[in-house]
């Protein structure tokens, strides 16, 4: 079965002959939209929703209900108004994988340090963070070299047997460690160690920009 999303059913149908329910039997395969029944787009809500699995639940407008319950009218409705906004970002399946990465490390799978590292980023950092964890390819320090780039786009990367020397030109700020932490902790193999200068570059003989007396850190 082709891969479809929410966003495709309302491009191809249109908002008002679209209507979406739960997928309530575990499918076999892994898809956000899992089939249809009874002229219904059925929503396997593991994928993208799984906060909503708890709290929804086939009910009439005019049952009773436990105010934690979402109907399927209710469902329907914010599952249209996130196809709305698929649409205008263009999401798509690289966007699920990054869904599924971040919910992995908020649930721990990564660990609990990681995760603690991860909720003090921001949301552009946690971004890059997400992207480059999809893409890597574990090939030595390749994947660290770009996710630190897209991190800090003037830092400078220099290697000393197993020592990994990184530069920024800035103040300690008391954040960038926990970043690095981050960082050799999901990228840097582990026979590598790390080291971070600031501010002042650090002096390497043979390199004559680098070696200003006053201005330099001897390493």
């Amino acid at each position: 079965m082709v891969k479809r999303y929410i966003w495709q059913e309302i491009q191809e149908k249109g908002f008002s002959e679209t209507h979406f329910c739960q997928e309530r039997e575990c499918p076999s395969f892994v898809e956000e939209v899992s089939g249809y029944e009874s002229g219904k787009v059925k929503v396997n809500l593991r994928m993208r929703f799984p906060s909503l699995l708890d709290i929804t639940q086939k009910t009439d407008v005019d049952e009773r209900r436990e105010d934690n319950a979402m109907p399927d009218w209710e469902l329907d409705l914010y599952l249209h108004f996130i196809a709305a906004l698929d649409l205008y970002s263009g999401y798509n399946k690289e966007n699920q994988k990054l869904d599924l990465l971040y919910q992995a490390i908020m649930a721990g799978k990564f660990g609990e340090r990681i995760r603690d590292l991860f909720n003090s980023l921001s949301k552009k950092e946690q971004g890059i963070i997400l992207r480059n964890m999809n893409i890597c390819k574990k090939n030595g320090l390749e994947d660290f070299h770009r996710v630190f780039k897209e991190m800090y786009p003037l830092g400078l990367i220099y290697k000393s047997e197993n020592i990994i020397i990184v530069y920024l030109d800035m103040e300690e700020d008391g954040t960038v460690g926990y970043r690095m932490e981050l960082l050799k902790m999901l990228f840097l193999p582990i026979t590598y160690s790390l080291k971070i200068h600031f501010k002042n570059h650090i002096g390497i003989i043979g390199k004559e920009s680098t070696m200003k007396i006053g201005k330099i850190r001897i390493f």
